[in-house]
């Protein structure tokens, strides 16, 4: 897919539920700073404006009946004669669910969850060893810090949990160097510099600007989906 559609389909993923991610931030603002940051409370005639601070409370408690009773799945096989792979599935799968990476993935998404209505984790694969001919891959979780302001489904996902997206964008900002650092990693070669010119046009797109004047460079992972027709003889 060329760059220009990419850029045009993230434009319209990023302004379809801008005003829900932008309630979310400031949930995530009230949460954790303060709740006195209001526009409509700077005219309050109140000399003293104490906080009776009940909802880290109740966050706290929600997250700790989420860590004593985690959700688990359960792999249902379509064909009964199948339960026995279907065990072995769940045990592969909570054997992996129990690394330290994806637990921390797991509890940052939900605290998001539970403050903002919003988390997201990133899965992942990686080889179980780098010993030759051992094929062997894990499952694993990257955490997606503030998932609501960089996380992007596709504008026509209607479900709850988004499994009817058929494109996701996760947006990281790197600085000059890790810019650089990130080329490196996928090309073998450091650019020298970092300028606008040496992006594709257009350097910025309708509403989002992927290089700015901040010194901050914008990468987007986009995954796609796609539906194929396949006969099997």
């Amino acid at each position: 897919m060329e760059l220009s559609k990419l850029k045009a389909q993230f434009d319209k993923d990023y302004c379809a539920n801008q005003t829900t991610r932008e309630k979310a931030a400031d949930d995530l603002v009230f949460y954790w700073i303060t709740q006195w940051d209001d526009q409509l409370l700077n005219d309050s005639p109140l000399k003293y404006r104490g906080e009776f601070n009940v909802l880290r409370k109740a966050g706290r408690q929600i997250m700790a009946d989420l860590r004593l009773n985690p959700v688990q799945p359960d792999f249902k096989p379509k064909d009964m004669d199948r339960e026995e792979g279907a065990d072995l599935l769940d045990g592969i799968y909570r054997a992996e669910d129990r690394s330290l990476s994806s637990q921390e993935a797991k509890d940052y998404a939900s605290q998001d969850a539970i403050v903002c209505g919003f988390g997201a984790w990133e899965l992942y694969t990686e080889y179980a060893s780098n010993n030759a001919g051992d094929e062997r891959q894990i499952i694993c979780r990257d955490w997606i810090p503030e998932a609501n302001n960089t996380v992007f489904w596709d504008a026509n996902a209607r479900k709850l949990d988004k499994s009817d997206a058929m494109r996701c964008a996760i947006l990281k900002s790197y600085t000059e160097d890790g810019y650089k650092d990130l080329v490196e990693d996928l090309t073998g070669e450091r650019p020298e510099e970092v300028s606008p010119s040496n992006f594709s046009q257009p350097e910025e797109s309708y509403v989002f600007p992927w290089a700015s004047t901040a010194d901050k460079i914008y990468v987007a992972t986009i995954y796609c989906r796609k539906r194929v027709k396949d006969k099997v003889y």
